[in-house]
């Protein structure tokens, strides 16, 4: 008889945000999971305002990168 085995699975996220960064940040805390990867594309539209914002918030939480 064989048993099964878990193994970890490793999620990585690629999110587009160009405004609303209060929405952004609720949606990555019920999305986040330290196992996994998170890419975080600013657009190159969004002001610096914004760029600041998420990046300050995002320092709190490891794997997560910005382009």
């Amino acid at each position: 008889m064989e048993t099964a085995t878990t193994e970890q699975v490793t999620i990585a996220y690629f999110i587009l945000v160009h405004r609303f960064p209060e929405q952004f940040k609720r949606l990555f805390k019920a999305l986040y999971n330290p196992e996994n990867h998170y890419l975080i594309h600013l657009d190159k539209k969004t002001g610096i305002g914004i760029y600041e914002d998420i990046k300050d918030f995002l320092t709190d939480f490891p794997n997560t990168y910005i382009l």
